[in-house]
């Protein structure tokens, strides 16, 4: 690239020189050219002395230094002029470039007018906000001027051109910008002269244009939400994440829920929506709005809270650069319009016999989606009015549109479209020109309605009204002048005779409002209208000076208004007498001060409130002083107002970084809202929760920050207690499950990251529940707490110890090596050395011990909820395997758990699915060899493991509680067999059912609805005995000992089942009433081979019968067992010998065969 010379002056020194050092060679070949051609040619034409030849030389070589020295200028002036030029083009150069990056530094767009150049300059912001690449529009003014939209485009000329003439100086102005793709931008423009000549006349024009639509989109958002809710028959919501946050009443009263009901409603969809229809409802809401449109109209139906349907019209607008709603909606109810439509169809025969008969054009005009517009129908009289047929015009109603005055046609087509656009009634007056017949004037009334297919239908009539407004406009020419002093006046004007009564009340600005009850004044005196006024007294003054006929000012009284609403209304008046003196009544003007009373009202109570709120508050002008302060700020900080206002005082105690983080937030949004520490006069700090927010003048610069704290001393105390309550044991203040299970979490990442280990441990304390029920809860208490402190004695500082609730402990170790178990084990050890040693509670010394299940990370499991789970699961093991010792966590266990967890759950369903069914296992009187009894036995069959053992299931439905229900549903199945059975020959045959212990702690009455069940089938208590195990006969309560006692009552007979492998105490038999002992099959196996046991079973036979009881030999198997215990008197037996345990058909037909056993 080409250097410039600027930056390389040698390079030019060094050209200069070498130009020098040319100019003198050719000077020297000039020279030798000029003595040579002197010499030898001017001396010997002239043939002349030697002198004159000297002086020929001397001659020709001043010429020869002349034309050299010439031609040396000539080089030098040159190079001299391109130095020149070359260094100008470098200046201008570097001056572009800077200028070119102060323009993309600047974020407004910015235009630079070189008007005698007629040459435009465009920042990279100009290029945004038009949305052009850079150097696109190119560089004369029309690129600039073609942006602009063409309804602004007149008025920004006039101002350019009187800003060129020096008429308009700076100017600043809000006008809109087409970007490239057509769509509109606001923009706020401002313009600058910077150069004119000597004469005046403009050089150069700075444009800067700042991107405003944002602005101009949220105050559009603001006036749309304010218009709407001036009109209080519309629904008018705002929505923010599908929730009400604004509703008018006409929404309550459209829907029947108070506004309290709706804000409470988490999706708007739900209100009178049937939850059947709620899906399609929104997707039919969401396509609406979809493809970026931001608004929608469409027609639906609600059910409200009374339960009526009512159809609606909702119109929904998004506003996405509203902070606080995101869709805005007008709800219209529609419910009388659709009824009037569909009687209009009902009547429409009768409409064209009567049509024929009115005066006037009936007509139904149809508006299709494409544009096309027809006369569904339209009366004879057309042809009156129009010359046209109805055929004419019917399907093609632009040949009526031709007649339209030209003047009129565009209200005319505004008020049509208005109409389309709001399915809104259509009144309107306008002229028709007819040819050859002159113009004249109509009236046309016309109700929309819109059809399912898109299409509108207007139902009306048009009709000739030339003659009435012939009479109105004389009436109005003649009304012209006292008009014009009515729209001067106040309100309204408003005249009284001579007795005070109205004769005349005409509107002015505010007139609507009242209209309806001034229609209902004339005629009558103001104290007839004000009978009831709210000040009698005030009343009664007022008739007392008018009455003396004197002058009044602002009477003021209440009325109610057309809107509904009560109006505050102020009255001025003066008498009138004519020109003899006569009085002839008064006149006067009256205003509507409702909304100034409001104005004042609401001054009033903000004054309240900011006296008398508990929130400090201060006012600080944009210069940091102090304007006011309330009573509250005094309260709280110790400064009284006169101490702070006009100064600049600073009550937030924040550093230089938050002062910076708080004052960007103003200056960016306007608003900061957050928790602070602050301090007080006297120096005490305090946290306090401030918002500031900024008040901007009409210029949109700052004018005031309104600062709102309080003291919150209180609530951080409160909430360090919720949070201690939440995350800490009351009774230990360890760790909580939430908060171990929040530090497990944060272990479990930082194990992944290091690629550590982690040990979970699980320990529950054993025989707790046993002190705790001896020697009482405050007891309990003391010893979880001395455990408490045990356990944490015992791991490192790094663990984490918690109480999960009751008596269970976790402890987390942390930082351990893969493979390295000796610290896991160590302090499970140590864990349970220290709780074995015995605790002194009181006057008490208390032996305890533990079970500690371990899991490991990330061997076992990476998930908190498995890792617990695993632990659990080892906890049990330890406890299964004698206690007071630890277990890891196996997969087997894992197996276990969840073959468990599976029968469970199938468990649940086994009922409804008739997956069990009760098997009966005779019981046969070994004298006899008959069968006089059965046990029911309860059977799983299984849809996918088949009949599945219960030993197996019968310990999880009394763990899960399902016993109960299983249970009921056992002992009506025995009954229903055994009603059956004891029809016939077997009317004494007996059935026994198992009890649980779990269905006695529960069910201690459950004999009653038994017995009950038996009484309603005819059936005696007898023909059912109840089985029940030693153990329940041990621990018994009270409840327990009535409850046997009280199926003895009733006939019902027990049994005790597996007697001698307990504790086969003899004082329970006598106390419980038994009436059979069961021998346990594991004595009758060994009968035939072991002496002992068959001792053992003859003493049990012989003790029973001495004590009134029969006796029952289970697992009898063989014919010589059954020899024996028939020989020592036992009296029934039961087992594999005799039957095995069979379906209750094929127990039946074991029974009809009344086959021996002897």
């Amino acid at each position: 690239m080409k250097q410039s010379t600027l930056s390389h002056p040698v390079s030019r020194a060094d050209a200069i020189r070498w130009a020098g050092r040319i100019g003198w060679a050719m000077l020297a070949v000039l020279v030798a050219i000029t003595l040579s051609y002197w010499y030898f040619g001017v001396a010997e034409i002239l043939g002349g002395p030697s002198k004159v030849k000297e002086l020929m030389l001397v001659s020709g070589l001043l010429i020869s230094v002349l034309v050299f020295g010439l031609t040396l200028a000539l080089i030098h002036i040159r190079e001299l002029a391109q130095y020149l030029m070359d260094d100008m083009h470098a200046s201008l150069k570097q001056s572009e470039e800077r200028w070119s990056l102060a323009l993309e530094g600047i974020k407004a767009g910015i235009t630079d007018w070189d008007i005698p150049a007629d040459f435009v300059q465009y920042s990279k912001g100009w290029y945004d906000i038009v949305e052009f690449a850079e150097g696109e529009v190119g560089h004369r003014p029309d690129g600039w001027m073609q942006r602009i939209h063409p309804d602004d485009m007149p008025r920004l000329t006039e101002q350019l051109q009187d800003m060129l003439a020096g008429k308009l100086a700076n100017p600043k102005h809000e006008f809109r910008m087409l970007t490239k793709d057509g769509r509109v931008k606001w923009v706020l423009g401002h313009a600058i002269i910077t150069h004119r000549d000597a004469a005046g006349k403009p050089l150069r024009l700075i444009g800067v244009n700042i991107d405003i639509t944002d602005r101009k989109r949220a105050e559009a958002t603001r006036d749309a939400l304010l218009e709407a809710h001036v009109d209080a028959g519309v629904g008018l919501f705002a929505l923010r994440d599908g929730r009400m946050v604004f509703v008018n009443p006409a929404i309550a009263t459209i829907t029947g829920y108070s506004i309290d009901e709706l804000y409470a409603v988490p999706n708007v969809i739900d209100v009178g929506v049937h939850p059947d229809e709620r899906e399609r409802i929104q997707r039919k809401h969401d396509k609406r709005l979809a493809g970026n449109m931001e608004s929608s109209r469409y027609e639906t139906s609600i059910v409200t809270k009374s339960g009526e349907r009512r159809e609606i019209e909702l119109a929904v607008t998004l506003t996405p650069n509203s902070p606080d709603f995101d869709v805005l909606g007008i709800v219209t109810d529609i419910t009388e319009r659709k009824q009037l439509a569909a009687r209009l169809q009902e009547g429409h025969d009768l409409l064209t016999k009567i049509s024929a008969h009115v005066p006037g054009v009936i007509f139904q005009f149809r508006l299709d989606p494409d544009g096309r517009i027809s006369y569904p129908f339209v009366s004879d009289s057309v042809q009156d009015l129009y010359g046209l047929s109805a055929a004419e015009i019917r399907e093609d109603a632009h040949r009526v549109s031709a007649f339209l005055h030209p003047d009129d046609a565009e209200a005319v087509m505004g008020a049509f479209h208005a109409s389309a656009r709001n399915i809104e009634p259509w009144h309107l007056e306008y002229r028709l020109e007819r040819p050859g017949r002159g113009t004249c004037w109509v009236l046309t009334e016309a109700k929309p309605e819109k059809l399912p297919d898109g299409s509108i239908v207007w139902h009306g009539i048009t009709t000739d009204i030339t003659e009435i407004k012939n009479m109105q406009e004389a009436l109005h020419n003649s009304e012209e002048r006292f008009r014009s002093l009515t729209q001067m006046s106040a309100d309204w004007y408003w005249e009284q005779d001579e007795n005070y009564r109205f004769t005349e009340i005409s509107g002015g600005a505010a007139y609507g409002q009242v209209k309806a009850i001034s229609e209902q004044t004339i005629g009558k005196t103001r104290w007839e209208i004000l009978s009831n006024h709210d000040d009698p007294e005030a009343l009664a003054r007022h008739r007392e000076r008018i009455e003396k006929r004197k002058s009044f000012r602002n009477f003021e009284f209440s009325i109610p208004a057309g809107d509904g609403q009560s109006h505050i209304i102020s009255i001025s008046g003066e008498p009138h007498f004519d020109a003899t003196g006569r009085f002839m009544g008064y006149r006067g003007v009256g205003s509507d001060v409702t909304e100034r009373k409001r104005i004042e009202e609401e001054l009033r109570l903000a004054a309240m409130v900011y006296e008398s709120s508990s929130e400090a508050m201060s006012v600080t002008g944009a210069d940091g002083r102090v304007i006011t302060v309330n009573p509250a700020f005094t309260q709280i900080t110790g400064w009284e107002a006169e101490e702070v206002i006009g100064h600049r005082v600073r009550i937030f105690n924040i550093d230089a970084d938050m002062f910076k983080t708080i004052k960007s937030a103003i200056d960016t949004t306007g608003h900061w809202h957050g928790e602070l520490w602050n301090h007080r006069k006297n120096g005490d700090i305090y946290p306090a929760l401030i918002s500031i927010n900024t008040i901007f003048d009409e210029n949109g610069q700052p004018y005031r920050y309104v600062a709102l704290f309080s003291d919150i001393t209180n609530r951080k105390q409160t909430e360090e207690l919720i949070w201690r309550q939440a995350n800490f044991d009351a009774l230990t203040q360890l760790p909580n499950r939430s908060m171990f299970h929040e530090r497990v979490g944060q272990e479990i990442k930082k194990a992944r990251r290091a690629g550590t280990q982690l040990a979970l441990l699980f320990i529950d304390l054993d025989r707790f529940k046993e002190v705790n029920d001896t020697l009482g809860h405050d007891t309990g208490d003391h010893l979880l707490l001395e455990a408490a402190q045990r356990i944490v004695g015992c791991v490192r500082e790094t663990d984490a110890v918690a109480r999960l609730g009751g008596d269970e402990f976790t402890v987390l170790l942390a930082d351990l090596a893969h493979g390295d178990n000796v610290i896991v084990e160590r302090i499970a050890r140590d864990i349970l050395d220290s709780l074995a040693n015995p605790f002194l509670l009181g006057e008490d010394e208390v032996y305890v011990s533990a079970s500690i299940g371990i899991t490991l990370y990330p061997e076992d499991a990476d998930r908190i909820d498995e890792m617990f789970r695993n632990a659990d699961q080892a906890m049990y093991l330890s406890k299964t395997l004698g206690r007071n010792r630890y277990s890891y966590f196996t997969p087997e266990l894992q197996a276990s758990a969840q073959n468990r967890l599976r029968l469970i759950t199938d468990l649940r369903g086994a009922i409804a699915g008739e997956q069990f069914r009760v098997y009966f296992q005779p019981v046969i009187e070994l004298a006899t060899g008959r069968i006089v009894k059965a046990e029911a036995l309860l059977r799983w069959q299984h849809p996918q493991r088949g009949m599945v053992m219960p030993d197996e299931f019968i310990p999880l439905i009394e763990e899960t509680g399902m016993i109960h229900e299983i249970g009921e549903w056992v002992f009506r199945e025995a009954v229903h067999w055994a009603q059956r059975w004891r029809t016939g020959r077997h009317s004494e045959f007996q059935i026994s059912v198992n009890k649980s212990p779990v269905q006695f702690q529960k069910e201690a009455n459950g004999h009653i609805g038994w017995l009950a069940h038996l009484e309603e089938l005819g059936l005696p208590g007898n023909t059912i005995a109840i089985e029940i195990t030693e153990g329940l006969l041990l621990d018994a309560d009270p409840a327990i000992v009535g409850a046997l006692l009280g199926c003895r009552d009733v006939g019902i007979q027990v049994a005790l089942d597996d007697f001698g492998t307990g504790y086969s105490s003899l004082a329970y038999l006598n106390r419980f009433d038994i009436d059979y002992l069961k021998i346990d099959k594991s004595f009758i196996g060994n009968l035939t081979d072991n002496p002992g046991d068959m001792a053992l079973s003859e003493a049990i036979i012989v003790m029973a019968h001495k004590l009134g009881l029969k006796v029952i030999a289970e697992g009898v198997e063989t014919a010589a067992q059954r020899d024996l215990l028939a020989s020592v008197g036992c009296d029934y037996g039961q087992g594999y010998l005799f039957s095995r345990p069979l379906p209750p058909e094929a127990f039946e037909a074991l029974l009809l065969d009344d086959k021996c056993f002897a």
